[in-house]
């Protein structure tokens, strides 16, 4: 079984016809140009991303307008392969859902942990309890697990599809 598909980041390569600096101008398009109105005022409904692109390597970032929830951090490189532009991408989870999701996990998980470790002690007092009180603790941390996987991957879909789009490329 590949544990890939049950952890929050994504691989991805794209071959394309365009030369590496047709694609550094494209990516330098697409990047956030300065806006002074909160996002909320604008009616603007393009995709913007923030980062950075060089020579032969970019680090972009989905804006985060309140609507999506894990969006992918891409660090990306551009080489030349059989005269195609291969662009090899790493998407990973941002540092604050990181850390949001370390807490949520932790904090869970112990309370997980604290449910096993006194069950003995606990089931003469959750006997008169309904069933589920035994396990919120492990409802919560499957959720949590659930909620933040099925959101990257959506996102990583979506911007992997977007670049593809955008650069004229096709999986590799």
């Amino acid at each position: 079984m590949k544990l890939k598909i049950l952890l929050p980041f994504d691989n991805g390569n794209l071959l394309t016809d365009l030369s590496p600096k047709e694609i550094k101008q494209k990516l330098e398009d697409l990047l956030k140009k300065p806006c002074y109105k909160p996002a909320f005022l604008t009616r603007d409904t393009r995709i913007r991303f923030e980062g950075r692109v060089s020579d032969s390597s970019f680090e972009i970032c989905r804006e985060d307008d309140g609507r999506r929830s894990a969006v992918p951090e891409i660090k990306g490189t551009v080489s030349t392969k059989m005269g195609k532009a291969l662009i090899v991408m790493k998407l990973r989870l941002n540092l604050f859902h990181k850390i949001f999701m370390i807490l949520w996990m932790g904090i869970s998980g112990l309370l997980c942990l604290g449910v096993l470790l006194k069950f003995d002690e606990l089931k003469e007092s959750f006997r008169n309890m309904p069933f589920l009180v035994n396990w919120v603790p492990f409802i919560f941390f499957i959720f949590g697990y659930i909620i933040m996987l099925f959101t990257f991957k959506r996102e990583s879909y979506k911007t992997k599809k977007f670049l593809k789009q955008l650069l004229e490329a096709k999986e590799y």
